[in-house]
């Protein structure tokens, strides 16, 4: 379907349920662009897929703290990052986009330390964020203790100023096209070596499919001679580049399951200390 069809249907279901299809109209729209760039740049397919475990190795392992609640990266995202960071030993981790904080204390427990760059309370104030949202910011740091918190929108950041480079880094900021270029562009700047790896969220908007503003935007921001090793990773929403030899492919929808995952839950009360 080309961009006026589908805008088409979708403005004329917005003048019979006007506040919901409104937010559907635009997220459409920045679909269809972002498909429409991926093709320009070759990548009319999206990413390859990797497995998550062709990344992590087996997995045996618990997350912990994890709320199931909006905001809140997939159980098995939080896996893959975990698992990239037990594979890199001494790692330093980067995360660019942190709210609660689940991600960063999972990752940090694995890592020499930790970097967190989010935007300041002022910032955030100036997005229109409301009191409660901003109460539950970094509601979980006080679990690690070799985490350090930067104040400031990615976008604007000279990250040279953060004074090291990075084994692992998760782009988890905002997801407009022209952030996830700037996260991206310093977040290739900020690799220490071969061997570093980039995660970004949100590539997908379930576990098979791609979130095509986002792809397009990291693929926009990605080096050229670099994007043939950026991937999808399965049984997440994640995309990774990593320059590891390792097997992908196109794998036909719906997938079949080649791997399965024993799930234990365990819920406990929570109050903040």
């Amino acid at each position: 379907m080309n961009l006026p069809a589908a805008l088409a249907r979708v403005l004329a279901a917005a003048l019979r349920h006007p506040g919901r299809s409104l937010r559907h109209a635009l997220d459409l729209a920045a679909d269809l662009e972002g498909r429409r760039r991926a093709a320009a740049l070759g990548f009319a397919r999206g990413f390859p897929s990797v497995e998550l475990t062709t990344l992590t190795g087996p997995l045996d392992l618990t997350i912990d703290p994890f709320t199931f609640l909006d905001g809140t990266s997939r159980v098995t995202d939080l896996a893959l990052l975990v698992g990239l960071a037990r594979r890199l030993p001494n790692a330093e981790y980067l995360e660019i986009g942190s709210w609660r904080g689940e991600s960063l204390v999972n990752v940090a427990r694995h890592a020499a330390s930790a970097v967190s760059v989010s935007l300041s309370e002022a910032e955030m104030r100036a997005l229109g964020l409301e009191s409660q949202y901003l109460g539950m910011d970094g509601m979980f740091l006080d679990r690690v203790t070799n985490v350090t918190r930067v104040r400031q929108d990615s976008t604007t950041l000279d990250f040279e100023s953060l004074g090291r480079r990075f084994d692992l880094i998760f782009v988890d900021g905002d997801h407009h096209h022209d952030a996830v270029v700037s996260d991206t562009r310093n977040a290739f700047r900020m690799l220490r070596d071969d061997r570093s790896v980039i995660v970004w969220h949100d590539c997908g908007n379930s576990y098979e499919d791609f979130r095509w503003e986002v792809v397009s935007s990291v693929l926009a921001g990605t080096p050229p001679e670099l994007r043939h090793q950026l991937y999808r990773v399965s049984h997440s929403l994640c995309g990774v580049f990593t320059r590891a030899p390792i097997e992908s492919g196109f794998p036909s929808f719906p997938a079949e399951p080649r791997e399965l995952f024993d799930v234990t839950i365990r819920s406990r009360p929570f109050a903040r200390g």
